[in-house]
């Protein structure tokens, strides 16, 4: 359907007749065309944000709205009312990172061409949805604060600290008596320095990532079993079931970043639909089958 010629003045607003008629995704979320129309009242200009930089920003809130995350559409809107999202360069080629410094978190110019000139459509859901996650798990960081960022820019350190003294305690096994002593005083403060490698503000922000993740593919999942339900077409349920498959795979990708930085990563819960906490490798096998099943759908099994 195309976008009407003359955009009415409730999805116009402030915003140029070129964001309004080129190509977003409000029409498949609201009467109102425009940018304006997918964004709700609350949305302001950002002046720093480039026409096709809100187009992007358009595309990942109406993900969200899709998925039914009000949470994180509330905390992104907040984020671009409040200049404090951004594209552009990332260190260490990161897709996403927050700077606590401009409290702004920056999205890569990779990501921002992933999602405007997707090579499939399976490819714009994939990058829309990761990058819907980033920016949970970047937001988690804006709003734990520079405090806490300071905090655990103190522990990095203090782990390394620790590593040299357990080095030098397990060297100082090796000497004579007098300087055992100094050893084993090296092994009591490699001990209290290294315990929690991991803090638990990092833990949090990962788990962020996580619960993300299997929110989103426990509600497609369910529309997935819906539209088995209804005998829904082929066509209709494999659409879905590329999207569960999508997000579960994601899911594994993540979780297996996470174990890769330290065991404690295993550590990790996650809310269950019913309001209890399992274990990440829990949810892990449940969205395994989630992946499974989807497969078997796409296949035609």
């Amino acid at each position: 359907m195309a976008a009407q010629r003359i955009p009415g003045p409730e999805g116009v607003g402030a915003y140029p007749q070129s964001v309004v008629d080129d190509g977003t995704l409000v029409r498949t979320s609201t009467a109102t065309p425009g940018i304006g129309g997918i964004l709700g009242d609350t949305w302001k200009i950002n002046a720093a944000l480039s026409v096709e930089e809100m187009r992007a920003v358009a595309g990942i809130i109406a993900f969200c709205k899709e998925m039914e995350d009000t949470e994180l559409v509330t905390d992104i809107q907040s984020a671009v009312n409040d200049e404090a999202l951004d594209f552009g360069e990332v260190r260490d080629n990161s897709p996403a990172s927050w700077d606590p410094v401009t409290n702004t978190i920056t999205i890569s110019q990779l990501m921002l061409a992933r999602i405007l000139y997707p090579n499939s459509l399976d490819g714009a859901f994939r990058d829309t949805m990761e990058v819907a996650a980033l920016l949970a798990h970047e937001l988690k960081h804006q709003q734990q604060g520079r405090l806490t960022w300071a905090l655990d820019s103190f522990a990095d350190p203090n782990r390394t600290t620790g590593a040299h003294w357990a080095s030098y305690g397990a060297w100082g096994l090796m000497w004579r008596r007098p300087q055992a002593t100094a050893s084993a005083l090296a092994n009591i403060k490699a001990a209290n320095w290294t315990l929690g490698s991991i803090n638990r503000y990092e833990l949090s922000i990962w788990q962020v990532g996580l619960q993300k993740r299997m929110n989103w593919a426990q509600h497609e999942y369910q529309r997935l079993k819906q539209l088995q339900t209804v005998k829904a077409s082929r066509g209709e349920q494999i659409g879905i079931a590329r999207r569960v498959k999508a997000i579960c795979d994601n899911f594994l990708i993540y979780h297996n970043e996470a174990l890769s930085l330290s065991s404690q990563m295993s550590q990790l819960s996650l809310a269950a639909t019913n309001g209890r906490e399992i274990p990440a490798i829990n949810a892990r096998q449940e969205l395994e089958r989630y992946a499974n099943e989807a497969t078997q759908i796409i296949r035609g099994q």
